[in-house]
């Protein structure tokens, strides 16, 4: 093996040692000069390389786990990492071929202190053992091919050895000496090997306290076997053929506790278990035993568990457990036994768990007549009785202690759960043929800590089976039931009454589901009249399906001629002769009618409206029946769709279905329903398509000054001089006062605005001016151009109007964006800061001046319309002003003239004075004006 490879397992070694940190291990790996397959897998424990088919894996604080997949075990180099290995104690080596002392391959790395070892899946094992060298405690070989030393000196430098296993070999036999050098020898396991027939003829081991012999070929125990080991503890023969035991087999082996063989004889001999006083658990299975006599076990007193199946016993009698006062475990399972003595278990009163499994039991005791074998048992615990002859539980009530029973796969047909221990946990009646559960409601009150087992059993759906299953899925008993009763709705179970419980006229009485429901079928009776229901039967059920269908009945019973007609839910009348029916044959616990194929004609409009009054009446049947073709009736049914089934299908007396009468005659109301329909759909249309384009309706609304009720939100600014003022550069003031402000100005809003060059007053200070400006106005109008971009002064107006709009947690701000600032990237940090959260608007929008009439203030609808009457009234005081006016001006132009003519005729060839006097004489109106012109 290349100095790779070993550098591979040191460093693996390193890795689940834990002494080196893993993660320098795996850099030192992918370090070498020559990268190879091997990884860590991403644990610290492990590093895998494919490529030398062989992996180390660190299980435990001291065991290292070396698999090789069949390659050879070698180190040629020494070469290590400066890693201490001093802590391994323990080798588990698999599928390794091991050729060279194991010892020299583990100090080339550094191994030195190795106490155990685990050789598993070996091939061939060669003498002698490559185990020299090494100061074991415990060896473990599992190998096909071993030969072993003729000296039987196995491991040579081991005198420290206290556990050897060899299992699964080819051996056929064990040296006279074998191991009897190993004085501290005490697990001796020989196991698996189906060549090995014959032992030693004296184990030579005294130390032994522990002797595994099963799985072997061994057919004979002689009385020398055993005999140097007294200090022998457990004995272990299991799955061997053993025919010859010698009666004094274990003569020498005071110590044994645990003894498990296989006996291939019809009986053991006599006093073979004499000196075993000490025994606590033994073991006689899987053999031909036919008889135990009764003083086998006298003087196993210290016997707590015996198990004695797979035998051929046939019956359990007499005092053969007499003596086995502290018996705790008695297993005598797959036998042949069909009877069991009553007096067999009355000194074992300490039994807790008895297994009886797969015998030939019919009935215990088998003897009617006889006391049960299990009544002196009165710690019992548990008791198994699987796969016997069983056809009844028996009677278990007297055991308060037991917990568990198990019955299953027997031919037990009933359970009378009345019969079951109040302590018991689990009763497994699996696979038996029980038919019916006896139970009443009392008994099953809680039984939570209660499991029943039934699957495979053939349930009848009778009513108790009906109340069982109830009470399950209450949750007050836990049962396993087949998969057919597990997902059957309990709906669907059901159970007949007893004959002289249903009416004679019946056919029969059955109740369905949890609820109890009653079904009486009185069907194809030729029946005239309803027969009434006995109160034995309605009083304990919810409801009553009646079936009266085929029959001759033409009048239907009242609630006080039949008491039980009242709680009827179903009724079915079918194929009668019923002509007429009435609000008094009707109750509120109908759910369904059926009242087919009969002769009915009437349908009145009490009835109907009684109908419909009943709330639980889901489904009423009328067809086949005399119905009268005409408007009303069609009218009548047409109120009680809703409940009848088959609306669509009711015919009249002609053929004609009834819901063609109802389309002939209601015509008017169809047209009127469909006109409703259309207006509501236009409504809903109008409403959804304000919903969705509200404001721009409002917009539109408002500036066209139309159904301003709509349109017009009530400002909270009341007290304000102004509507707006406008914040410009005074470079763009032709924009201003020739677009801007007459528009706004002008009808039907007139708003009033503030602009510097109108309002503005002479020698104030500019900025108190604004303030006051923006103070005293509902809004701000902020129109921006490069060349209010530009001006220190249109920025500090913004500002100002920006705080106060934060101040007062209002918009306020109207901002206005001309057509030559496209990008917001040139304006300064507030404005855009602003921009990024403010709507605002654009100048070349197609509808900017509707957004901008609207973001001015609103007037509440009341205040506009006084202002508009107030307006409409001024305009008309001045239009009545100005004509009066026009008319005065008319007289006086008129009289001037008709005046100036008179004067001047009586004046004619005066002086001056005399004119005077002749204006001052007169009394016109328009003589001073006159006389003025006349100076």
């Amino acid at each position: 093996m290349s100095q790779r490879v070993i550098l591979t397992l040191l460093i693996t070694i390193g890795i689940v040692l834990g002494l080196v940190d893993a993660v320098d291990l795996c850099q030192q790996l992918r370090a070498l000069p020559t990268p190879g397959p091997c990884s860590c897998p991403g644990v610290d424990s492990k590093m895998l390389c494919p490529d030398f088919e062989m992996y180390y894996e660190y299980n435990d604080s001291a065991l290292l786990y070396i698999a090789c997949k069949g390659k050879e075990l070698q180190f040629n180099h020494t070469d290590s990492l400066s890693v201490d290995f001093s802590e391994i104690s323990k080798l588990e080596v698999k599928s390794c071929v091991v050729n060279v002392p194991l010892k020299d391959t583990l100090d080339a790395i550094g191994i030195r202190d190795v106490r155990a070892v685990h050789f598993d899946s070996l091939t061939r094992f060669e003498n002698p053992l490559p185990l020299s060298g090494l100061n074991l405690t415990k060896v473990e070989i599992n190998v096909e091919h071993i030969t072993l030393p003729n000296d039987g000196n196995l491991l040579p430098d081991s005198e420290q050895l206290e556990e050897f296993l060899l299992c699964y070999s080819d051996i056929n036999s064990l040296p006279n000496n074998f191991l009897s050098d190993k004085s501290h020898l005490k697990s001796l396991y020989i196991s698996g090997s189906k060549n090995l027939k014959n032992l030693p003829q004296v184990i030579p081991i005294p130390s032994l306290e522990k002797l595994y012999l099963d799985q072997n070929n061994i057919s004979t125990i002689t009385s020398e076997h055993f005999s140097l080991l007294s200090n022998l503890k457990i004995l272990d023969l299991k799955q061997n053929p053993i025919k010859t035991i010698a009666e004094d087999a274990f003569k020498s082996n005071l110590e044994l506790k645990r003894l498990h063989l296989q006996f291939d004889g019809p009986r053991l001999p006599e006093g073979i278990f004499r000196t075993l006083t000490m025994l606590t658990e033994l073991k006689i299975v899987n053999g031909q035993l036919e008889h135990i006599q009764d003083d086998l076990f006298s003087n196993q007193k210290q016997l707590r568990t015996l198990d004695l199946s797979g035998n051929q016993l046939t019956v359990l009698q007499g005092s053969i457990f007499h003596r086995l006062n502290v018996l705790e475990h008695l297993e005598i399972n797959d036998n042949h036994l069909n009877a069991i003595s009553r007096n067999i278990f009355s000194m074992s009163n300490k039994l807790r768990n008895i297994s009886l499994n797969r015998n030939q039991f019919t009935k215990i005791p088998a003897n009617p007549s006889d006391i049960s074998p299990f009544n002196h048992l009165t710690f019992l615990e548990k008791i198994e009785l699987e796969s016997n002859y069983l056809t009844e539980i028996g009677t278990w009530a007297n055991h308060a202690t037991l917990a568990v029973l198990q019955l299953s796969y027997n031919s037990i047909r009933k359970l009378n759960i009345n019969t079951i221990p109040r302590n018991l946990h689990h009763l497994n009646l699996a696979y038996n043929k029980i038919e019916h559960i006896d139970v009443d409601e009392e008994t099953l009150v809680n039984r939570q800590d209660l499991l029943l087992s039934l699957e495979g059993n053939p349930l009848t759906p009778d009513c108790k089976l009906i109340n069982f299953i109830q009470t399950v899925r209450k949750g007050s008993l836990k049962a396993h039931l087949s998969k057919q009763y597990e997902n059957l709705s309990i709906d669907q179970l059901y159970c007949d009454l007893e004959p002289s419980l249903c009416p004679h006229e019946c056919n029969s009485c059955r109740v369905i589901g949890p609820e109890r429901q009653l079904v009486l079928n009185c069907s194809y009776k030729n029946l005239e009249k309803i027969p009434p229901i006995p109160p034995d039967i309605y009083r304990n059920s919810s409801s009553i399906v009646l079936d009266v269908r085929n029959n001759s009945i033409r009048l239907l019973p009242t609630t006080h001629s039949n008491p039980g007609f009242g709680l009827i839910n179903t009724l079915l009348l079918d194929n009668n002769l019923l002509e007429t029916w009435s609000v008094a044959n009707l109750h509120s616990n109908l759910s369904m009618i059926s009242l087919n194929n009969n002769a009915l004609y009437n349908l009145d409009r009490q009835l109907v409206e009684f109908i419909m009054g009943l709330p639980n009446l889901k489904n009423l049947h009328l067809l086949n029946n005399h119905w009268p073709c005409h408007c009303k009736l069609a009218k009548q049914m047409h109120w009680l769709q809703s409940k009848i089934v088959n609306f669509t299908a009711l015919t009249c007396d002609s053929g004609r279905k009834l819901t063609e009468f109802e389309e002939s005659c209601e015509n008017d109301m169809l047209a009127f329903v469909l006109i409703s329909f259309i207006i509501l759909t236009l409504i809903a249309s109008g409403f959804a398509f304000y919903y969705r384009h509200h404001s721009s309706i409002k917009k539109w609304l408002f500036v066209n000054q139309l159904c301003l009720g709509c349109a017009s939100e009530v400002d909270v600014d009341t007290d304000f001089q102004y509507d707006a003022f406008i914040s410009y550069s005074h470079r763009d003031e032709n924009f201003i006062t020739h677009e801007l402000v007459p528009k706004l100005e002008a009808p039907p809003q007139k708003f009033r605005l503030c602009i510097h060059l109108r309002d503005f007053v002479p020698g104030m200070l500019i900025e108190t001016q604004i303030l006051n400006a923006i103070a005293t106005s509902r809004r701000t109008i902020v129109y921006v151009t490069q060349n209010f971009l530009r001006s220190e002064w249109t920025r500090h107006e913004f500002r100002l109007a920006f705080e106060q709009s934060l101040r007062e947690n209002r918009t306020r701000l109207i901002v206005i964006l001309a057509t030559d600032v496209q990008r917001l990237d040139q304006l300064d940090p507030q404005l855009r800061v602003f921009f990024s959260t403010t709507t605002y608007l654009r100048a070349d929008d197609e509808k900017f001046w509707q957004k901008l009439v609207y973001a001015m203030p609103h007037r509440d609808v009341v205040q506009l319309q006084r202002e508009q009457k107030a307006q409409r009234a001024e305009q008309h005081l001045r239009n009545s002003s100005l004509r009066e006016s026009n008319r005065k001006r008319e007289q006086l132009d008129l009289a001037d003239i008709a005046f100036t003519r008179l004067c001047l005729f009586h004046t004619s060839g005066n002086t001056l004075s005399s004119r005077h006097i002749c204006i001052a004489d007169l009394n016109i109106p328009g003589a001073s004006k006159i006389e003025t012109l006349g100076a």
